[in-house]
């Protein structure tokens, strides 16, 4: 079977199938992972390819035998039926999700996302950890990262999520001297000039314990 380059497939090990998205020709094939013979196919629509990845990504939960897909773009995941593909929840995740994992000890499903960006991409603002229940699909919790998060890993039996925040973006450094009246300042010549100063965020990471999401 021929599919276009950079095609995003997952295998679910409980119902034997491969699980094939492609946001080129906006379709999900679904696959009989023993013959290759293709079972169903599913419209997911033809998305904007984010700055960070080309394509959808797709996780397989092995335990419930339910894909998350997190399309190339939007503010939304898919929650989806691993056997035929179907959507079961789109759910509304935030500004620009960038990296998807599945907690399956809890069915959670982790989801980052950037935040802000300007027009050039760029992070202009903190990221987040969206907290999703796998099987309601409801939002359960936000939880504050660093600038420009981009992957989540889990270690299940440290119950920990790291997630690796991009940084490069550029935030205002305060003035120690902000509080002072123009005045004042103006009186006082031995002060430095006030001036507007910017640093550029540094690459971080950010641990959370799960067993608390």
């Amino acid at each position: 079977m021929r599919l276009n380059p950079g095609s995003a497939p997952v295998v679910d090990a409980a119902t034997r199938h491969v699980v094939v998205a492609d946001d080129v020709s906006g379709r999900m094939l679904v696959l009989d992972a023993v013959s290759g013979r293709q079972i169903d196919t599913v419209g997911i629509g033809v998305s904007a390819r984010p700055w960070l990845r080309p394509q959808p990504w797709l996780v397989v939960d092995e335990h419930s035998g339910r894909i998350v897909e997190l399309p190339g773009g939007g503010t939304t995941i898919d929650i989806r039926d691993g056997t035929n593909g179907q959507l079961l929840h789109a759910v509304t995740v935030g500004s620009n999700p960038a990296g998807v994992a599945i907690d399956e000890q809890s069915g959670r499903i982790l989801v980052t996302t950037l935040g802000p960006i300007d027009r050039m991409h760029g992070p202009t603002g903190a990221g987040s950890l969206q907290v999703v229940d796998e099987r309601t699909g409801a939002l359960v919790r936000t939880v504050p990262v660093g600038m420009a998060p981009y992957v989540v890993a889990l270690d299940g039996p440290a119950r920990r999520a790291l997630v690796f925040n991009m940084g490069g973006g550029t935030v205002r450094v305060p003035d120690p001297w902000g509080w002072m009246p123009p005045w004042l300042r103006r009186a006082l010549p031995f002060l430095p000039r006030a001036t507007s100063r910017t640093r550029t965020v540094p690459a971080s990471v950010t641990i959370i314990d799960t067993s608390r999401l």
